[in-house]
């Protein structure tokens, strides 16, 4: 029924508006400073808007602006309910300057699209068959360099929304949950198979011989990141270069990592790798306080917190504007540096919990850096990326782990307790922060959450006894960067959680609150 609405809708949309006969654009101007107003649109440049407003006609200049609005005209109808998937099907022949395209395409969305003030003004052209409004609006965006976020109102159009090649997942309809009485994975049934052991043994045979682990960028370019990552996933369980079965692993791991140099600002993720071995340094010390690991725990450290943004959170890049999933990583560092004794800012850790904070909505949905309903960052095809809440779990975990109390991350545990994990939308680095955030309560819901996490690892993991057996395929955000083995690593933090819940309740009658998970698994 819905397809027979799409082609019954579908028409042809021609934007070729003649000099002189434009018409009115109306917009609502976001300053930096002081409250919003409405006026018509004239022209955009670089240098200046020239609009047409209550007081007369008025020149604004770009640099004053946080961000325009461009509005439906008046009294057009209300967007539809059902949302995106009735958005008629049109073919888009789209070649002016980009304030008229914005312009139509507000009025055929029938809601506002919000644009940063430091989007480049220019003319765009484009044609698109049998494309939504939506479509239509992502392909303009990547003609002026910027990205579709999803803000609390709808659509806005940012530059760099996240630092290339990265992509942001939005406004995706999540999967249809399985049926209570029939779930995908019901957690009676999952059998109790030990899965961290044979995971942790794939890991060690797939350690290089220098005692780095291969990411899946070209050229290494994240082969530190996946390196912390796998050596993270030892220290959880309790492996160190002094004690337990992987003993030789780990010190060649932390050999690398003390004696190779933080990674290039230029690489694409130079924060991620940078925080995730600041973490492990400093998991590794706090673990066995050898103090030859103080100094390269210190440096490492240091380098973090050198490189945060002006609000106390961390972006993709040093100094780049600050984001979710970054902050997240940093909180788990500072965490880490806390336990082993080093010292931090005063303060640090409130700054980048109350930057979580500012990118979650009443809602509970937290989106990349504002509220929104941000689902993923991928460097693949973001149709392709899994529908995982990862601002929001990532947001809620860093909120807790910080001291935040339960009664203010409610609405946002709500999101993730009604989006338990599946395999069709595994993505190692969403569940291990939804586990850390959702596992403190040990109550029921919170339990069968964990339960589900435990059934799809074990329905994903590799069956065959060969020499990948106990591994994850690549799988989310980490498979983007650090292959099978950044997926196996993350997913072994994610379990760890999930066992030590089930260790808690098993010890206690009633159980009461877990104590804190042990350095590998922040």
């Amino acid at each position: 029924m819905r397809r027979v609405l799409r082609l019954a809708l579908a028409h042809v949309v021609l934007l070729s508006v003649a000099a002189g006969q434009e018409a009115a654009v109306p917009v609502r101007l976001v300053p930096r400073e002081g409250d919003a107003w409405q006026a018509d649109l004239g022209t955009w440049t670089a240098e200046a808007l020239v609009v047409h407003s209550a007081r007369g006609l008025r020149t604004v200049a770009p640099k004053d602006l946080r961000a325009v609005v461009f509005l439906p005209p008046p009294g057009a109808r209300a967007p539809d309910p059902a949302g995106l998937e009735v958005a008629p099907l049109c073919a888009w022949r789209l070649e002016e300057r980009l304030e008229r395209v914005l312009a139509r395409l507000a009025a055929e969305a029938r809601r506002p699209i919000e644009v940063d003030a430091e989007v480049a003004p220019r003319r765009v052209a484009l044609a698109l068959d049998a494309a939504t409004w939506r479509t239509a609006l992502a392909a303009v965006a990547g003609r002026v360099d910027a990205e579709v976020e999803e803000g609390p109102t709808g659509p806005r159009l940012a530059p760099d929304a996240a630092a290339a090649p990265f992509r942001v997942v939005v406004a995706r309809p999540p999967a249809p949950a399985a049926a209570p009485d029939a779930p995908a994975a019901p957690p009676e049934q999952a059998p109790d198979v030990d899965l961290i052991a044979p995971a942790l043994a794939w890991l060690a045979r797939a350690q290089r011989s220098d005692g780095a682990w291969s990411g899946a960028l070209p050229a290494g370019a994240f082969d530190r990141g996946t390196t912390a990552l796998a050596l993270r996933a030892f220290l959880s369980v309790g492996h160190s270069h002094r004690f337990g079965d992987h003993k030789q692993a780990v010190r060649r791991s932390l050999e690398l990592l003390r004696a190779r140099p933080v990674a290039s600002a230029d690489g694409p993720a130079t924060n991620v790798e940078r925080l995730l071995v600041a973490t492990a340094l400093c998991e590794a010390y706090a673990v066995t306080r050898d103090y030859l690991l103080k100094a390269p725990a210190t440096a490492e450290l240091a380098e973090a917190l050198a490189a945060r943004g002006p609000g106390g959170g961390w972006g993709l890049r040093p100094h780049a504007a600050e984001d979710t999933f970054s902050t997240w990583l940093g909180i788990q560092a500072l965490l880490a540096a806390q336990a082993a004794g080093l010292a931090l800012p005063p303060a640090s850790l409130e700054a980048a919990r109350d930057r979580l904070r500012a990118a979650t909505g009443e809602d509970g949905r937290a989106g990349l850096r504002r509220p929104g309903r941000g689902l993923a960052l991928t460097l693949a095809d973001p149709a392709a990326a899994p529908a995982a809440p990862l601002f929001t779990a990532c947001a809620v975990a860093g909120r807790r782990r910080a001291g935040e109390p339960r009664a203010d991350c409610a609405p946002a545990l709500e999101h993730l307790l009604a989006s338990p994990p599946r395999p069709e939308t595994w993505d190692p680095a969403t569940w291990h922060a939804a586990a850390l955030a959702l596992a403190p309560d040990g109550d029921a819901r919170g339990k069968a959450w964990l339960a589900r996490l435990r059934g799809a690892a074990l329905a994903l993991r590799h069956a065959e006894d060969d020499e990948l057996a106990g591994s994850w395929a690549p799988a989310g955000l980490w498979g983007d960067l650090g292959g099978r083995v950044a997926t196996t690593a993350a997913t072994v933090l994610a379990l760890e959680v999930e066992a030590r819940a089930r260790r808690v309740a098993q010890q206690a009658g009633e159980p009461e609150e877990p104590p804190a998970p042990r350095l590998g698994g922040r």
